[in-house]
């Protein structure tokens, strides 16, 4: 009977792991885009930072500011990620057969995996 079971969902799972494969190549991706955006945009004011140090802010104030003005559109663009997944949950829930969703909805794993990442985080010249 189990034998059965395996044959009816192996195409489901095979769909599971490669949308799960995929969303993970995705999440790698955001990653690398959020990093290169943040990146370039602290190269683009490097001599305002410099000139904000010169004249007495401190690193941690410079970094802030850079780091609040970056992450908005981050921030931002997780939100509404986590409204379009806690709304296409159910529709994916229909790939798995006899397995219950996790207790931890995956936008919220994903926003957690994202923050364990540090992503848009780097160290930065002077605002590291």
């Amino acid at each position: 009977m189990s034998e059965i079971v395996a044959t009816s969902t192996a195409q489901r799972r095979f769909q599971t792991l490669l949308l799960t494969t995929f969303a993970g190549i995705a999440m790698l991706l955001a990653a690398l885009g959020i990093y290169g955006t943040l990146s370039y945009s602290v190269n683009q004011r490097y001599r305002e930072i410099g000139i904000r140090l010169a004249l007495g802010a401190q690193g941690r104030d410079v970094g802030t500011l850079v780091l609040r003005q970056a992450l908005t559109p981050v921030v931002l663009g997780l939100a509404a990620g986590c409204v379009g997944a806690l709304f296409l949950m159910r529709t994916l829930s229909a790939l798995l057969y006899l397995e219950m969703p996790p207790p931890i909805p995956s936008p919220v794993r994903s926003s957690l995996l994202l923050r364990w990442l540090r992503v848009g985080f780097p160290r930065c010249g002077p605002c590291g």
